[in-house]
């Protein structure tokens, strides 16, 4: 058996993460690193593995947000899916893929900004607990090899945690293992040995079993939340100040319409009082053309206040970011009514905060 080691590259580069709006979905929707820009189809792909991503991280299932935020920058490569994957992986203790993410961001080179921050959270927390292993073939054999019983490629560097492991190889019908102890950010290459010819038939190899792994008791580090880029929220760009001047607006006009109902029904009052209905009189035309200009108020603030509703509730439904809430406190995005009442209407904004 030849084993092989030799030091993991250490990582040198760091990339931003955190970026305004505009430039979140360029990063997203575009590329993120130098090189070839993806395909139309790559960036829809990665974009969904992100969104994936993003609700797996919201339901606190961070191993699945990281292998997610993972795929998602190895087709479409950015700072942004990159930073995220590294934060889940730590959130998730997984030092394998952590051990990944971190090679992947040294091959970029340089960086700075969050994913900055991300890469030395992940070295902090994650490094020296897993390096890589190579199963070697010797050339001009049949050859397949396992890993603790899961199925690797021959050639192909694998991570794994540190730590007692067994490559199995078949070669050429015949089976041997090999085992070797893997230390922290350490390359291993494994190499199987041509069997003899009295060599015993292989047995078949063992199903893939998935390895449970159990996060250490040390206290697991504060999560990090992920960027939300523009295609995750949709539409919803802006900021809730727009929709409360909206609410504000539709408030004003509801009670202007109120109040000019109030004036209307009053003027009418007056009117039918003085028996204007059946009669003639200078003064009673006097206040037909004025209670005619107070329904003309009241209807066209009636109006305003029934568009400004419709405006605020598009808004606040669809366009406003509210945000993640707080489940803690309870908070959610306010609810807005709107109720006809005698000569008028009026509008109610509720929330809890």
């Amino acid at each position: 058996m030849l084993v092989h080691r030799r030091g993991v590259p250490k990582v040198i580069g760091r990339g931003t993460r955190w970026l305004a709006v505009a430039a979140a979905c360029a990063t997203l929707c575009v590329a993120g690193v130098a090189g070839a820009a993806p395909t139309a189809a790559q960036r829809d792909r990665a974009s969904m593995l992100y969104r994936r991503g993003l609700a797996a991280h919201d339901r606190k299932d961070f191993a699945a947000a990281a292998r997610d935020f993972a795929e998602a920058d190895a087709v479409a490569p950015n700072p942004v899916a990159l930073g995220a994957a590294l934060d889940a992986a730590v959130d998730a203790d997984d030092p394998v893929l952590g051990a990944e993410l971190l090679e992947r961001a040294s091959s970029r080179g340089a960086a700075t900004g969050d994913l900055a921050k991300s890469v030395a959270t992940a070295k902090d927390k994650l490094g020296g607990r897993a390096g890589k292993v190579r199963a070697i073939c010797a050339a001009g054999t049949s050859c397949t090899a396992s890993l603790d019983g899961a199925t690797v490629a021959p050639g192909a560097w694998t991570f794994a945690r540190t730590g007692a492991h067994t490559i199995v190889f078949v070669v050429d019908g015949a089976r041997e293992s090999r085992p070797f102890e893997l230390r922290g950010d350490e390359s291993v290459d494994v190499t199987a040995t041509r069997p003899g010819p009295t060599a015993a038939p292989a047995a078949p190899l063992p199903a893939p079993q998935p390895t449970a792994t159990t996060p250490p008791a040390s206290a697991s580090p504060p999560t990090r939340e992920p960027p939300r880029a523009p295609e995750d929220r949709g539409a919803k760009v802006l900021p809730p100040l727009v929709f409360w001047i909206a609410a504000g607006g539709t408030v004003v006009l509801a009670g202007g319409a109120v109040g000019a109902g109030l004036m209307t029904k009053s003027k009418h009052d007056d009117f039918a009082s003085a028996s204007c209905p059946t009669t003639t009189s200078e003064a009673c035309d006097d206040m037909k053309r004025d209670g005619e200009r107070i329904q003309l108020i009241t209807n066209a603030a009636i109006a305003g206040a029934g568009v400004g509703l419709i405006a605020t509730t598009v808004i606040g439904l669809w366009l406003t970011d509210w945000g993640k809430p707080d489940a803690k406190r309870g908070a959610r995005a306010p609810a807005v009514g709107f109720t006809w009442v005698p000569g008028g209407a009026a509008a109610t904004v509720g929330g809890r905060f």
